[in-house]
């Protein structure tokens, strides 16, 4: 993600150019890894300028905030605003926009948080190759360490180390077991898979229910698609029909294979994929949903 030196940000009421802000903050955020953050996607519709699940987006910020203790005097209406400004102030439209809640230099830091929102250009949802995956040694989070639904940055850099490691053995990405050894999740996204025309996926707790997570579930329901939530194995995901990643950046990701075992469909043949262009419709706001 890259940010030109006069792409306007927004900081604690002020808008921003690049600049001006990345010493102060970056500085602080990369030396403490003490910020909260969100991220949502902008999309050029046919109805014009929409950011998917802004509510829900902006809702899980303002929870993670009072999680960590923070106080933050936005309300989800003013995030909401805010980030349509942000996109038409620097004249994007298919974009990734990121708020950011950091806590301040004053010794009770938490009664003096920071709100910084940034945006990048990003094009539309696209197929990718296909990611072939490791089952990492590195557990996933659980609730016992860390309150999982809430994303910290300082969380992500264990996911970035397990990913790194990943592909230092030669594949694209991780997939994380919880504590009792069953499939939790990518290391940011959810993991569902196919076996006999049913989906799987893992269920709420100890992983991050991701709002795409629930838009699939909400798209398995409307399209007519049998999906279980319950816990299972890496043994039985390997050499299974399909399976793919949900995520608020690439959507839905297609995989095709777990530790060198590829699944037995085509990716254009599995249940992932008619969800893949299902979702791609709803995010553009084209009806009808299904076009199989």
């Amino acid at each position: 993600m890259h940010l030109n030196q006069n792409s306007l940000m927004f900081l604690d009421g002020q808008w921003l150019r690049n600049a001006e802000v990345q010493r102060s903050f970056f500085h602080k955020l990369l030396g403490e890894h003490n910020a909260i953050f969100e991220g949502v996607r902008s999309y050029q519709t046919a109805e014009g300028l929409a950011i998917f699940k802004a509510h829900e987006h902006c809702k899980r910020l303002f929870n993670s905030t009072k999680k960590m203790g923070l106080d933050f005097s936005y309300s989800i209406d003013d995030l909401i605003q805010l980030m349509y400004q942000l996109i038409e102030k620097n004249k994007l439209q298919d974009a990734y926009i990121r708020s950011y809640v950091y806590w301040g230099e004053a010794s009770n830091s938490a009664l003096n948080s920071h709100l910084l929102l940034v945006a990048w250009p990003w094009d539309q949802l696209v197929e990718n190759k296909g990611l072939a995956l490791m089952t990492s040694p590195y557990p996933c989070p659980n609730h016992r360490i860390f309150p999982v639904e809430s994303k910290m940055t300082g969380v992500y850099a264990s996911s970035k180390f397990m990913d790194n490691h990943a592909k230092r053995k030669g594949f694209d990405a991780a997939l994380l077991l919880n504590k009792n050894g069953y499939v939790a999740q990518g290391t940011s996204a959810n993991f569902f898979y196919e076996k006999d025309n049913v989906l799987y996926t893992s269920p709420t707790k100890d992983i991050f229910a991701g709002i795409t997570r629930a838009t699939v579930l909400e798209l398995c329901e409307q399209l007519e698609i049998d999906l279980k939530e319950e816990h299972f194995t890496a043994d039985e995901v390997r050499g299974a029909d399909g399976a793919f990643f949900t995520g608020t950046i690439t959507g839905i990701k297609g995989i095709t294979s777990l530790d060198k075992v590829p699944f037995q469909l085509k990716w254009e043949d599995t249940l992932g994929y008619q969800l893949f262009r299902a979702y791609q419709r709803k995010v553009l706001e084209i009806e009808p949903l299904c076009i199989f």
